[in-house]
Formats: C-alpha cells, structure tokens, sequence
C-alpha cells in the first residue's frame, strides 16, 4: 500500500489519476474504480471536498495499476512526519528563546536609559554611595547585554545546527529504507 496527497480542488478520478499508474490509458471506468477503491480505503473522501489539502491517503493496490510516482510507501511518510514534527519542536524551542532574548535586551536597555536619565545623575551626584551604586549598576546591565549577544549568537549556531541534524536524520532514515 502507497501513501498519496489531496489537492485543493481536486475531484476523486483526479486524485486517482495521480495515485495510479493504469496500464496503457486509463478509461473513465478505470478512474471511476480507481477512485472507488480510493474511497473504501478511506472513508473521509467522501466529502473530498471537506478534505484539506495535503491529507494524507492511503493508495490500495488496483489490478492493472501500480502506485504512481506521485506516492510513497508509508515508511517514508512516518519518517517524514517525525522529522517535520522534530523540527517544528526545535523552531519552537529557538523561537522561544528568541523572545525571551528579546525581552532581556528590552529591559535592560530600559535600565541603561533610567541610569543614563538626567534626573538620575542628578540623584546619585554629590552621593558617593549612590554613585557607586549607579555605576555598578550601569556596569551589571552591559554585562547583561554582552551576555545576551553571546547567547544569541550562540542561539544562531544551534539553530543551523539543528538544521544540519535534522537533514542527517532524515537521510539517514532514508537510506536505511525506515
């Protein structure tokens, strides 16, 4: 059994003229079976139209057919799925670090304004300890965004890396006939 693919759009014989390769031309009636056999298998094709594009559907075998190139076997399918589902857990987790980056840079840029304020010089001049305060401060928060631009960069590398893993996995898979 092969997996195939709805398109928006399509009709059922249309979607059995791409999942089929018929032995020499393919009559009305043999899409018509086509896609009757298409229909057994499954059953949410009934209302084809309903079906979002992309579904998944499983292609059963048909006398005087074979699976055409427009379809995979199932293995590939699962392989495919995990590794999708691999990646859109990694983007996630990048995508979130990403925001919280963001945020760190925010605030601390927000406490570089206040310590850089005319008001807050104002405050800590003539106040040893203020100043010394301020100024450990102004020091603590460029360390925080030095740290913040290391961890992005560092964010970066994972990120391509990921990537990287990911291709490896999925080829690996591939070639291994998983």
């Amino acid at each position: 059994m092969q997996i195939g693919y709805t398109k928006s759009g399509e009709t059922l014989e249309e979607l059995a003229a791409r999942t089929y390769a018929f032995e020499g031309k393919e009559s009305a009636t043999a899409l018509r079976a086509a896609g009757q056999a298409l229909r057994d298998a499954n059953p949410f094709l009934r209302k084809l139209s309903e079906v979002p594009e992309g579904t998944a559907v499983l292609v059963p075998p048909l006398e005087k057919t074979t699976p055409a190139a427009d379809t995979e076997q199932p293995a590939e399918t699962a392989v495919a799925l995990v590794v999708a589902r691999l990646r859109e857990a990694a983007d996630q987790a990048i995508e979130l670090l990403g925001g919280e980056l963001k945020t760190e840079v925010a605030d601390t840029r927000s406490t570089l304004e206040t310590l850089a304020a005319t008001d807050t010089r104002k405050l800590v001049r003539g106040d040893d300890a203020l100043l010394a305060i301020h100024d450990a401060t102004h020091d603590a928060a460029k360390e925080r965004l030095d740290a913040a631009d290391t961890l992005g960069d560092y964010r970066k590398q994972v990120s391509k890396q990921i990537d990287q893993d990911l291709k490896e996995l999925l080829a690996a898979l591939r070639l291994s006939g998983a």
